[in-house]
């Protein structure tokens, strides 16, 4: 992963439960490198789906996210993942999950530059299995000046392909980006967690758009929720941006297939992982399956596969 434009292209899905969920105790290095161990342990599952163990080299997070050689830095920052406990589903918007709280890490072990990891069992079944979550780019995170721009980026992902953002409770907003104990004054609080995040991302060029926000004020002026509109960048909403996403003529294929305003990036991504994992003709079986299918149909197509062939696949071991 030593070109840029391979590290360009590695792609995240990740449960909207997990997004919304607290991160007070949460560094940006922390959540950077979780998000890599998650992508990790997506790719090793999907080669063998019984895995309960993964692994991966400290030295691709370290060069990914540009720390240097500070390899007893992560050391740590990993460790603190199996002691800190994080409530998920905040905002309730995946209905098959209930209320719960967990560690980021089962276990975690560090031997010689090797990072072996395991994942909590909700997190696991859920990469076997995504119902509701959001695809997004690695690559943007690592110019992210805080770990409010990451939290505010990953929520933002989770609706882009969403009519519109729901406003959202200040307190709770508080909580998702991991400022709920912080004693800031109220305008220097909005500045840290709103503002800044704002311009962070809207001068990254990898961020696929560009976002305002109004602040929702009640009696005495108090903020009571806070709510966010983006605008698509055009390179986003320009179909198959090869720049950005690796694909093939295949994927452009079929992606070309979806309704016009599916037509981008983001289901092209998807899809040629679909046909990496699965191959082309089974790929094409999904697509014909879930065609007429409402809502993100890259991920209806993508939940097909995994309930015929790896439901399949375990059957026959």
């Amino acid at each position: 992963m030593n070109k840029k434009e391979d590290k360009e292209k590695l792609v995240l899905q990740k449960e909207s439960a997990l997004i919304e969920s607290s991160r007070e105790s949460l560094t940006l290095v922390q959540q950077q490198t979780y998000n890599m161990l998650l992508l990790n342990a997506a790719l090793q599952l999907s080669e063998d789906p019984n895995l309960h163990k993964f692994s991966i080299q400290a030295s691709i997070i370290l060069d990914y996210y540009d720390i240097g050689k500070n390899y007893e830095y992560l050391k740590k920052e990993l460790k603190k993942l199996e002691q800190i406990i994080i409530e998920y589903n905040i905002l309730n918007k995946d209905k098959t999950w209930t209320f719960g709280a967990f560690p980021l890490l089962s276990s975690f072990e560090y031997d010689h530059g090797t990072i072996t990891y395991q994942l909590p069992f909700q997190i696991r079944d859920r990469i076997l299995n995504h119902k509701i979550y959001a695809t997004f780019g690695l690559f943007a995170t690592r110019f992210f000046r805080s770990k409010y721009t990451l939290a505010l980026y990953e929520l933002l992902m989770d609706y882009i392909n969403s009519p519109e953002i729901p406003a959202i409770d200040f307190e709770i907003y508080k909580k998702i980006v991991g400022a709920k104990n912080k004693s800031y004054h109220t305008y220097e609080l909005v500045d840290a967690i709103v503002k800044k995040p704002v311009e962070d991302l809207n001068s990254n060029m990898y961020v696929p758009f560009n976002v305002n926000y109004t602040l929702v004020r009640g009696k005495r002026d108090k903020i009571e929720a806070i709510k966010f509109e983006i605008e698509l960048r055009d390179w986003y909403k320009k179909r198959f941006y090869e720049t950005i996403v690796n694909i093939s003529p295949e994927a452009m294929e079929i992606t070309s297939q979806l309704p016009e305003k599916l037509q981008n990036s983001l289901s092209a991504t998807v899809i040629q992982g679909l046909i990496n994992q699965y191959g082309l003709e089974k790929t094409r079986e999904a697509y014909e399956k879930m065609k007429h299918e409402n809502g993100f149909i890259p991920a209806k197509m993508e939940q097909y596969l995994k309930e015929k062939y790896l439901t399949q696949q375990k059957t026959d071991v």
